[in-house]
């Protein structure tokens, strides 16, 4: 596992987050006048297949397998 700053994280990166193996299907970035950047990334479980959305901050170290995507 490698941390990269989630403004790195693209479409089929394999994420480790909350002891949870996810692939990133989709990632949005947020603009706000007010606030910094945000990511929203739609995340599908490798084992359980369900989804889920989590934003994270601009620069936030995530966990993510090194050079691998599906």
């Amino acid at each position: 596992m490698v941390k990269i700053p989630s403004s790195k994280l693209r479409t089929g990166n394999i994420i480790s987050h909350q002891g949870h193996l996810f692939v990133a299907t989709k990632t949005i970035e947020k603009r706000y006048k007010s606030r910094p950047i945000q990511l929203t990334v739609e995340m599908k479980n490798i084992q359980t297949g369900r989804m889920k959305t989590h934003n994270f901050s601009y620069d936030e170290p995530v966990e993510c397998l090194d050079n691998i995507k599906l």
